[in-house]
């Protein structure tokens, strides 16, 4: 109990949760609630993708993609510039 209570009191964070400092001229409550409400209005945010290891791994299967489709083409293209080079002799 007491380590949680030490651990709750030294690792909290810099900037708490919802307060917003006025002292160097950042926006109040005010204005915080009226950008909320605006996002509200206006259709809200776009939805984010949070997952990180998902987006990693649909872009290695897009890239491992693009190189087989590269990696045929070029086989191809060898094999008929072959072909033309063996019909010429």
């Amino acid at each position: 109990m007491l380590r949680a209570l030490l651990n709750r009191l030294a690792r909290r964070p810099a900037v708490r949760p919802g307060r917003v400092s006025t002292r160097r001229g950042g926006p109040g409550r005010i204005g915080r609630e009226l950008f909320v409400s605006f996002v509200e209005s206006s259709g809200g945010l776009p939805p984010r993708r949070l997952d990180r290891h998902d987006a990693a791994l649909r872009r290695r299967r897009i890239a491992r993609r693009f190189a087989v489709v590269g990696l045929t083409a070029l086989g191809a293209w060898v094999a008929i510039e072959s072909a033309h080079a063996l019909a010429m002799f």
